[in-house]
């Protein structure tokens, strides 16, 4: 038998009571199957939105649209910054095509006067016209820089703090 308190009085009560000896207020038990068929039914709300749930509803189911406008074995190369040619990005491992949806994960190196750009591997990720840069630390994924890839030879950055905004392959 354990003890809880009066909702009124606040005074310790048995949890076999039907109403407080204190104050005479009557003490409504909470049902432990109210809160089960509460549970479940939020169980099974998840579990059916998870799988009615499209994937693919936030990428447009056109295949075109992901592929790369260009072949990404072209990329291949080093892209120099039109302002300040400290600027560098090196691919060197660009398949002639993609994978799923014309995708592509490789590697990349960034050069530049900043201490985190020393030319050491990022890895990056190619969906449609978009370069994505990441870098990994300590088991968790940053996106440091996104580019627009105009043509085989122009990659415009567009997400930067920093980074100048169009490279030019030299």
């Amino acid at each position: 038998m354990g003890m809880i308190k009066c909702k009124d009085c606040k005074q310790q009560v048995s949890s076999k009571a039907k109403s407080c000896p204190h104050c005479g207020n009557p003490i409504k038990k909470s049902s432990s199957v109210g809160c089960l068929v509460a549970i479940i039914l939020s169980i099974a709300v998840v579990v059916i939105m998870a799988v009615s749930m499209d994937d693919t509803a936030s990428v447009s189911s056109d295949p075109d649209v992901r592929k790369p406008s260009i072949e990404l074995s072209k990329l291949n190369g080093t892209f120099v910054s039109s302002s300040d040619p400290r600027w560098k990005l090196q691919i060197t491992d660009a398949p002639s095509s993609g994978g799923a949806y014309g995708g592509w994960n490789g590697t990349i190196r960034l050069y530049g006067p900043h201490p985190d750009f020393d030319g050491r591997p990022f890895r990056c990720r190619v969906f449609g016209d978009i370069l994505t840069v990441e870098l990994i630390s300590k088991g968790e994924t940053t996106i440091v820089k996104i580019f627009n890839i105009t043509d085989a030879n122009t990659l415009t950055c567009t997400l930067s703090d920093y980074w100048p905004g169009t490279l030019r392959k030299r």
